[in-house]
C-alpha cells in the first residue's frame, strides 16, 4: 500500500523576514526625509538670501540716485544731507536698525540694518562722495548681506 505523503505547506514570511524588511524600509524613508528637510531648508536659506539683495539693492539704488543729482552734501553725526540743485534737502539717518529718508520714510522693510550700517560724505580733490556702507540681516535665519556705495556729487 502506497504511504501518504504529506506536505507541509511553508506560505508566509518569518519573523526575522519582516524585522529585516522593516529595518530596511525605515533606513530607507529616514534617509528620504533628512534629504527633503535638507533640501527645504537650503530653498528657505536661498530665497531669505534673494530678498535680502533685492531689498539691499533697491535702498542703495535710492541713495546713490539722491547723491548724484545732489550738489552739496553735509554730514552731523549718523546722518547725512543731500541738497539738490533743485527742490528741498533730503537727509538719510542711520536710526537703529534702519534707514530714514527725510526723517519719517524708513527704507527698510523686512529686513535690518546691521551694526558697522553707515552713510557719510567725503571730500576728496575737490569732489564730494557719498560713502554708504550697508549690512542687511535676518535674525531668524542668521544670514547677512553687506552692501557698499561710492557715488560722486556729479553737480558738485
Amino acid at each position: 500500500m502506497p504511504q501518504a505523503t504529506h506536505r507541509h505547506k511553508t506560505g508566509g514570511f518569518t519573523l526575522i523576514e519582516l524585522l529585516v524588511t522593516t529595518a530596511i524600509t525605515a533606513i530607507i524613508l529616514l534617509t528620504a526625509s533628512t534629504m527633503l528637510m535638507t533640501f527645504f531648508l537650503s530653498n528657505t536659506r536661498t530665497t531669505i538670501r534673494r530678498q535680502i539683495k533685492a531689498e539691499g539693492n533697491r535702498v542703495m539704488s535710492r541713495i546713490e540716485f539722491v547723491a548724484r543729482g545732489a550738489k552739496d552734501c553735509v554730514q552731523n553725526g549718523t546722518m547725512v544731507t543731500l541738497t539738490p540743485l533743485e527742490g528741498s534737502d533730503v537727509t538719510f539717518n542711520v536710526v537703529g536698525t534702519n534707514i530714514q529718508m527725510n526723517g519719517s520714510e524708513n527704507l527698510l522693510s523686512d529686513f535690518s540694518a546691521g551694526t558697522g550700517t553707515t552713510i557719510a560724505c567725503l571730500n576728496e580733490s575737490g569732489k564730494q562722495y557719498v560713502r554708504v556702507n550697508l549690512i542687511l540681516t535676518n535674525t531668524s535665519a542668521a544670514i547677512s548681506e553687506t552692501f557698499t556705495s561710492f557715488t560722486v556729487l556729479r553737480n558738485s
